[in-house]
């Protein structure tokens, strides 16, 4: 996976346009066997903020503010590095309102 990680680094790196990263994302994400992505990219003041789960999912995440207790959030922002999520953590390991997420509520 190492090198289908550095591809899409590489594409990321080399896109003129968001056309050309949600391709490179959807591409590693088939070929890596998830069904979705999310991509966040912070660079000073702009944020490029990329997925592609359903609109209304979208929405519904955004108006519940479930960034406070998003636990892949709650990982990005300690590494800051790329990491894939599998979401094949069982519930009791996660704190307290966090498992919403995971039932779609």
């Amino acid at each position: 996976m190492d090198g289908q990680l550095q591809a899409l680094m590489d594409a990321i790196d080399l896109a003129r346009d968001e056309r050309s990263i949600r391709n490179a994302i959807k591409k590693f994400t088939v070929s890596s066997g998830f069904d979705r992505y999310a991509y966040i990219h912070i660079n000073a003041d702009d944020v490029v903020a990329l997925s592609d789960y359903p609109a209304e999912w979208q929405n519904l995440y955004l108006a519940k503010h479930y960034t406070i207790i998003d636990p892949v959030v709650t990982t990005a922002k300690r590494s800051m590095r790329m990491f894939a999520w599998s979401g094949t953590r069982r519930a009791q390991e996660f704190a307290r309102g966090q498992a919403i997420l995971f039932r779609g509520n």
